[in-house]
């Protein structure tokens, strides 16, 4: 899989900005799957590309394949966005994370919300100086 990195949300947002205007759908034209798009000043759509360029794979598994692409072109902006906030909000919850390798910082009967930089146990409430005082569960 691979890693949505801040250079990878990047550049998926520049071929998204780049590419041909959505929403883009796929359809069967007789018998091929095909990509395609609606020009908003035509009732024609336009076709971006064949998706049936296997001799393996059966006309609805094409479509099929076609399809996904097409709606996963269309939920770009979202996923990306989703990506985004997900990693804020991991960056947040980094300093309460379960640390294996570090048990021995953490005192016996704390919670699993553990404050790494204050090393107190975030129930009895953080230490006046520590930084991330502000984050809440």
């Amino acid at each position: 899989m691979t890693n949505l990195t801040p250079e990878t949300i990047a550049r998926l947002r520049e071929l998204h900005s780049k590419a041909t205007p959505g929403p883009w759908f796929c359809v069967n034209v007789a018998g091929n799957a095909v990509l395609a798009f609606q020009e908003p000043t035509y009732d024609a759509m336009s076709v971006l590309g064949g998706i049936n360029d296997s001799d393996t794979l059966t006309d609805d598994e094409c479509l099929l394949n076609g399809t996904m692409v097409a709606e996963t072109r269309n939920a770009l902006p979202a996923l990306l966005d989703a990506a985004e906030e997900n990693a804020k909000l991991r960056a947040l919850l980094k300093p309460y994370e379960y640390d294996e390798q570090k048990t021995g910082d953490i005192p016996f009967g704390a919670s699993w919300f553990y404050c790494k930089h204050c090393k107190r146990d975030v129930d009895q409430g953080h230490k006046p100086d520590c930084e991330w005082k502000a984050v809440m569960r």
